[in-house]
């Protein structure tokens, strides 16, 4: 039975509650954000109704250099960490591209996705950070 309630947020939370399901809340653009204001994440507002939040980072979109994609990766991952206590951080989309322009220090290339990948795999494993690459 699905009660009525005064708000749609409060429905979809009846509705996501009487199926069981789990919600998941993608913070877009938080890369740009942390960087530049990390206290502007909000600090409890959908935490609180949500048993995971997945975070999408893409250091090459920040310029970030490869040398430096996985420590920008660290950083982010820690401060939405760190602005959603006890919650469980999944990386949803990370990567580097293969092909195309350059994009400040972040060069795309074969050999750079392939060092990403490796370097992003080592950490997810030594940090138990969930993925979904």
């Amino acid at each position: 039975m699905i009660m009525f309630c005064s708000t749609p947020k409060h429905l979809f939370l009846e509705i996501v509650a009487a199926l069981g399901l789990v919600l998941s809340v993608l913070l877009a653009g938080c890369s740009e954000t942390l960087r530049n204001s990390p206290s502007s994440l909000p600090s409890a507002s959908p935490s609180n109704d949500v048993d995971f939040i997945t975070v999408h980072i893409y250091p090459f979109w920040q310029k970030i250099s490869i040398a430096s994609a996985i420590r920008f990766l660290d950083q982010t991952y820690t401060r939405v960490k760190q602005a959603f206590p006890g919650k469980q951080i999944v990386i949803g989309e990370t990567g580097w591209p293969s092909a195309g322009p350059s994009y400040g220090a972040a060069v795309p290339s074969a050999a750079n996705q392939a060092r990403y990948l490796r370097e992003f795999t080592s950490w997810a494993q030594a940090k138990r950070v969930q993925s979904v690459v």
